[in-house]
């Protein structure tokens, strides 16, 4: 009886590694390059064009070398829906549990106001969710509550709430839209002589074509090795407010893993 559960946790699976796939299809094209832009100047000058406060430092020569965000291909809009695909298929993976468990004759039977209750606060949660378990034994209902399905409920019942307003987000409004986010960024030096400084900007916020993301002050005749690392980011604002995308993948892990098996000896 809970092979449509099963069904509908394999479909957002689908989509999540699809997803995964063409991000990294994406990255191997080159849709992304940090293109270094090299001024010749002095240290105090270099300090003073990057925006640094005045400070007494050697007048040395330096190269200032900015590294400017370039987008050779913009981030496809068709990810916002298969990410929404995959939210939706987690979402009404666990109503479908509820309406099984509904069901006679674990239940006294099943109605469309069956839903796996999620919600922002316990308070709601107490107020709200029975009506959203009628029909499901009270035995069963003490499962569910020990889930702890709203925020504060640990790391299984925050992650169902970032779940749920994706979810009413994507069906309800708009696509939730994603951004490309540095994680973290490298200079390494690979050549002999001083860097003297180095400068990041914009880690952990949505990156815009143009956007300077590091300055590095160095000596002539010093050469670095520049990386960054990025991720796939809900935009901030929205319901997922910056979050890694997979936070989804972590979905799938819990409703797996630490949810489904509480029900298990149910069904035979």
């Amino acid at each position: 009886m809970l092979d449509g559960v099963r069904l509908k946790l394999q479909r957002a699976e689908d989509h999540l590694y699809l997803f995964d796939r063409e991000v990294k299809a994406w990255h191997d094209r080159k849709s992304i390059e940090f293109i270094p832009e090299d001024h010749t100047e002095s240290l105090s000058d270099a300090r003073k064009h990057i925006g640094l406060p005045p400070r007494d430092v050697p007048d040395l020569p330096s190269i200032h070398r900015s590294y400017r965000v370039k987008f050779n291909t913009p981030l496809p809009p068709e990810w916002s829906i298969m990410l929404g695909d995959g939210i939706h298929n987690l979402r009404s993976s666990l109503d479908h549990l509820v309406w099984q468990l509904a069901s006679k004759p674990l239940g006294t039977g099943a109605s469309f106001v069956n839903e796996f209750p999620i919600y922002d606060t316990l308070t709601d949660f107490k107020k709200n969710s029975a009506q959203k378990l009628r029909g499901v034994s009270a035995p069963t209902r003490t499962l569910i509550q020990n889930i702890k399905p709203y925020s504060g409920g640990g790391r299984v019942g925050d992650n169902l709430v970032i779940l749920n307003r994706l979810s009413r987000f994507d069906k309800h409004r708009v696509l939730n839209l994603v951004a490309i986010v540095p994680d973290s960024i490298l200079v390494e030096p690979i050549k002999a002589g001083p860097v003297y400084g180095a400068f990041f900007h914009n880690v952990g916020i949505a990156l815009k074509d143009g956007t300077v993301i590091a300055d590095v002050m160095l000596a002539p005749d010093s050469e670095v090795n520049f990386s960054a690392h990025t991720f796939i980011h809900f935009e901030h604002g929205g319901p997922g407010d910056g979050m890694n995308t997979g936070v989804l993948l972590w979905s799938l892990k819990f409703i797996r893993e630490d949810i489904l098996p509480k029900f298990a000896h149910l069904f035979p």
